[in-house]
């Protein structure tokens, strides 16, 4: 091989080599010029696809003004560092993120609370069909309304559950009331003009039973309080099952308000089961301190005898 052939393909490795080199180089730059742009980019579009988030709000008559708020200031951010990379070269786009997540889980809350309004609104109007006073339910619904219309999401839960509970309580307190109107009703004011004096005499004695008896009336009461619980109980499982039969047979509503209606109503039973334990123990203490009243009273009975004994045989002494 020839000096001059050696020369030659010397030199085009060479040029290979630089090629290569120069390709890798302007790769790199490449690179890190498109991961900063992949950044703007990403920023852009996140700013308008909040854009269009707070239209779609706005068109299906949600509250937008914290949303706007945030919108407005990532704009302003994102103008901020756009100036600072034409002037200065220190910018952050990434910066301008966070305001389009928070917008994003703004928009997720807004119609989760819309559909536990509309599960609960749909219960309410169903579970309370009679003529009863609902001004509490009434006032909570109204305060869900009002957070909702004030974008504070992050209260409507817990107030849609008050909401079940109240609306449980009040069926389960009319049903009592009916039973009890029904039954006296009648011959409640004929009853009272002739047996004044009887009704008078009837509640000085049970004053004085009260007095007398007043662990077993706590214990009546906590009972009754027991067996209301039960009953309560009792018709949150039946209006789940009807909610079932309603979602699987009927087709009456959507999966997501289902799925909202049969958690808030097992959540209600839940904490049924929670309360009976707790008045269950509250009702053994008052059977332990009746016990200790009857120790009490036997030892002053024998403390008694034992003074009468002692009296006789001082007598026969005498």
């Amino acid at each position: 091989m020839t000096t001059k052939n050696i020369k030659i393909k010397s030199l085009v490795i060479l040029l290979i080599f630089l090629m290569f080199f120069v390709q890798i180089t302007s790769a790199q730059k490449s690179t890190i010029s498109e991961k900063n742009m992949t950044v703007q980019e990403e920023a852009e579009l996140c700013l308008k696809e909040s854009e269009k988030t707070l239209v779609e709000l706005q068109q299906n008559n949600y509250s937008i003004q914290r949303i706007n708020d945030s919108l407005k200031e990532a704009k302003v951010f994102y103008e901020d560092h756009k100036f600072l990379k034409e002037k200065s070269g220190r910018y952050d786009f990434s910066l301008i993120i966070p305001y389009c997540d928070e917008i994003k889980h703004a928009k997720v809350k807004a119609y989760e609370s819309s559909d536990q309004l509309n599960a609960l609104i749909k219960f309410y109007q169903e579970f309370l069909t009679e003529k009863v006073n609902t001004s509490t339910a009434d006032k909570i619904i109204d305060e869900i309304k009002t957070a909702m219309n004030d974008e504070k999401y992050e209260r409507v839960e817990s107030l849609v559950d008050e909401a079940y509970k109240e609306i449980v309580n009040i069926k389960s307190s009319q049903t009592a009331i009916n039973l009890f109107y029904e039954s006296t009703s009648r011959n409640l004011k004929k009853f009272i003009i002739k047996n004044w004096i009887y009704l008078v005499s009837t509640v000085f004695v049970m004053i004085l039973l009260f007095i007398i008896y007043k662990k077993t009336i706590s214990r009546m009461i906590i009972n009754n309080k027991i067996k209301k619980l039960e009953l309560r109980k009792e018709i949150i499982k039946k209006l789940i099952m009807k909610t079932q039969k309603d979602y699987f047979e009927g087709g009456k509503f959507s999966e997501n308000v289902y799925r909202i209606k049969t958690k808030k109503l097992s959540e209600l039973v839940r904490d049924i089961d929670r309360q009976i334990p707790l008045l269950k123990e509250d009702l053994v203490k008052v059977e332990k301190n009746k016990g200790k009243t009857l120790e009490k009273d036997r030892e002053l009975d024998l403390i008694a005898e034992e003074k009468i004994k002692k009296r006789a045989r001082s007598n026969k002494k005498k």
